[in-house]
């Protein structure tokens, strides 16, 4: 098993170590080596979720399953492939996510290593057959230069408009935050006055505090168990941090 490629194809998809912890059902302190090097003891379930996450197959992150997975199924057409049109089109619009940015038909000609006529045939698809890219568009951002945008026709104004004012960004916490934190976990001194006010202000805009029912402000299980691992959140808790 070559652990640097799933490390790296963890970096690569975004994925967060608490969200492939969750995944193999261990604590993110757990996460390490010995923890990759025990994938062929997980559910095939649990395999599945994982490969399907970081865009790999199941082999990779278990080659013993590289000649079962091989075998086909009985009652199965093993030389059924998708359509040429449809495999080219799906390529086109994964390379345009993966740029992120506007690409002329050039690079693109250059990345995938075709042949200009190829490219023109797979665009020429998806603008025939939209429904390739679900909920997003092909957009032609100038002369002989594509990209991906969101289709206008799923959110309704509001929420784009909501969505074009926020940034979407969540910064790290200062040493106000900081030091409420620790207050709260028992792992520091109580801020006092206005020092408190702002740390818990920054707090609950980031998402790691917030005020009960009962108007006690407390730091989220989730937070508090990635912190202080022997203390799991409850069935209750999780059930409250749904509403």
């Amino acid at each position: 098993m070559d652990t640097r490629l799933i490390h790296s194809r963890i970096a690569q998809c975004g994925a967060t170590v608490r969200e492939i912890a969750d995944l193999m059902g261990i604590h993110p302190h757990h996460l390490d080596a010995d923890a990759f090097r025990r994938l062929p003891e997980l559910p095939t379930r649990v395999l599945v979720d994982l490969a399907s996450r970081l865009d790999l197959h199941p082999a990779d992150l278990v080659p013993d399953l590289e000649p079962v997975l091989g075998h086909h199924r009985q009652n199965t057409d093993p030389d059924q492939e998708v359509a040429a049109p449809d495999h080219d089109a799906r390529l086109v619009l994964v390379a345009l996510a993966h740029a992120g940015a506007p690409l002329h038909t050039h690079a693109l000609c250059r990345a995938l290593d075709w042949p200009q006529h190829r490219l023109q045939a797979a665009l020429g698809h998806l603008q025939d057959h939209p429904e390739l890219a679900g909920p997003l568009a092909l957009r032609r951002t100038g002369p002989h230069t594509f990209s991906l945008g969101a289709r206008m026709d799923v959110l309704t104004a509001a929420q784009r408009a909501a969505l074009d004012g926020a940034d979407g960004q969540a910064g790290p916490i200062g040493a106000e935050e900081a030091a409420v934190l620790a207050a709260m976990l028992g792992l520091g001194p109580a801020p006092q006055g206005a020092a408190w006010k702002a740390g818990a202000g920054g707090l609950a805009a980031a998402g790691l505090a917030d005020y009960t029912a009962e108007d006690e402000f407390v730091v989220d299980p989730a937070v508090r168990f990635s912190l202080l691992p022997e203390h799991p959140p409850s069935a209750g808790d999780e059930a409250e941090g749904e509403h």
